[in-house]
């Protein structure tokens, strides 16, 4: 059969929800707006405004785990990058990455509050792969945040 999706490996998490969810969908997850702040520690990491723009672009256009990614970074380098979640896309998973468990959400809501779960939601809906980086860059903030 045409349709069929197995090919001796598990659908990715994003197909899970009985219907792979489009990129129109998923790039409405979340928006990200940067301040003249975040533009200047964009210009420092990539050495000139152009790039950094480029940069700004290249992220905002991302799918919303990639976002993720670079907000966790950016916010580790002092940025307060402003995020907004669209609530009205539904982000559950039947089955839920396994490195997203009430650890991980209480960790989230503390570092990035309100975003945090919206945070969580869009990464269970993720790669796993993706999903095991962010908490990896989650858990290095919070243990940078104890150092300092």
């Amino acid at each position: 059969m045409p349709h069929e999706h197995d090919f001796g490996r598990p659908l990715p998490p994003h197909e899970r929800h009985g219907r792979p969810i489009p990129p129109h969908e998923r790039r409405a997850m979340m928006h990200v707006e940067f301040g003249e702040d975040d533009i200047a520690l964009l210009d420092t990491i990539f050495g000139d405004p152009d790039t950094a723009m480029a940069a700004a672009y290249i992220i905002q256009d991302a799918p919303p785990e990639i976002q993720i990614l670079a907000i966790q970074l950016m916010k580790m380098n002092g940025s307060s990058t402003f995020l907004t979640a669209n609530s009205g896309i539904d982000s559950q998973v039947r089955f839920p990455s396994p490195t997203m468990d009430e650890s991980a959400q209480n960790l989230y809501a503390e570092l990035y509050g309100d975003a945090g779960a919206r945070f969580v939601g869009i990464l269970n809906s993720s790669p796993n792969e993706i999903a095991v980086i962010s908490r990896l860059i989650a858990y290095l903030d919070d243990k940078t945040k104890e150092v300092s």
